[in-house]
């Protein structure tokens, strides 16, 4: 997959853009409260290959991959708000439509969102504010390490490294980190991507990495039914069929781990026992009933902290 979703139509010229937010330094919360203070229209300089999916904007060696629709980006701006910022975090995730987020384990992240982001009153705020500075398209947070930048009211940028490193992709999508086998969790509302899953489960469940030849991709997807609950799907792509073959069991118990790890003993068990297996050539399949939001909430909140300690660490 080339990350794209369709045409190959060219968008922005002309001035720049950005955005406000303090104390952010990595994930979704931060990200979406420098996103919530672009309020009217402007012509951003940045040009883009229009249409495409937005992580293909993204690093192709980061650690951990999100996508998450604009209901989901509004669950995550319950949890991960910018300190002291929860309304204006909540306020950028109702303009997105479709939020990508990377984090590697250097502790970078970079976020791309299409939505509704007219940048006119945002560059104005910026250009008062001493707390913020023009670098290059963009703009950096004076005495550290956070940027942003607006391509038109359609796409917003956001890292902690300097974004000349993300604008090259904006005409030149990578690949996407979803495998093409497991395209069809594309659509989840909320998206999950590990390349290297087995050591990344492995060490949230507390177990060594011992197993070194066991190395797949996990993509999971969770597709909320209305009533708050959350259907998942997932799939892990081994490089070969006989891969899949050998260490199904090793994927299995890493994700029996996850969950113990993640939810409560009630959720866990009710999750564990309605797990439904399949194995199709290089790809293992599992599906899980729905889980309800508290334990929902819980388990991702958990989840967050664990990513957080891994990106610390290293």
């Amino acid at each position: 997959m080339d990350g794209r979703l369709g045409g190959k139509g060219i968008r922005g010229s002309g001035r720049r853009g950005p955005t406000p937010g303090r104390n952010a330094r990595r994930k979704a919360g931060p990200a979406l409260a420098i996103l919530a203070l672009s309020l009217s229209a402007c012509a951003p300089r940045l040009r883009y290959v229009a249409d495409v999916d937005p992580l293909g904007f993204l690093a192709p060696d980061l650690r951990y991959y999100l996508s998450s629709s604009r209901a989901e980006t509004l669950a995550l701006a319950e949890l991960f708000p910018a300190s002291g910022q929860r309304g204006i975090a909540l306020e950028a995730a109702g303009r997105v439509d479709r939020l990508a987020l990377g984090a590697g384990e250097d502790g970078r992240f970079e976020a791309a969102a299409f939505g509704s982001f007219p940048a006119g009153r945002a560059n104005a705020l910026l250009a008062a504010d001493p707390g913020w500075k023009r670098e290059g398209d963009g703009w950096i947070e004076e005495g550290g390490d956070l940027r942003v930048a607006f391509a038109d009211k359609r796409l917003a940028l956001v890292s902690n490294r300097p974004l000349g490193l993300m604008t090259p992709r904006l005409l030149e999508p990578g690949p996407s980190p979803l495998p093409a086998a497991a395209s069809d969790l594309a659509g989840g509302d909320l998206l999950v991507m590990v390349p290297d899953a087995y050591g990344i489960l492995s060490g949230l469940a507390g177990a060594e990495d011992g197993t070194s030849s066991a190395r797949f991709t996990l993509a999971a997807a969770w597709y909320p039914d209305g009533a708050g609950s959350r259907e998942t799907r997932a799939a892990f792509v081994f490089p070969d069929e006989r891969s899949a073959r050998v260490y199904e069991s090793v994927a299995r118990l890493a994700l029996y781990g996850a969950v113990r790890a993640l939810f409560d003993t009630d959720s866990g068990d009710s999750l564990l026992g309605g797990a439904s297996w399949s194995r199709e050539g290089a790809l293992v399949r599992v599906r899980l009933p729905p889980v309800e939001a508290g334990p929902w909430n819980e388990a991702l909140g958990r989840l967050a902290a664990g990513v957080r300690r891994s990106s610390s660490d290293r």
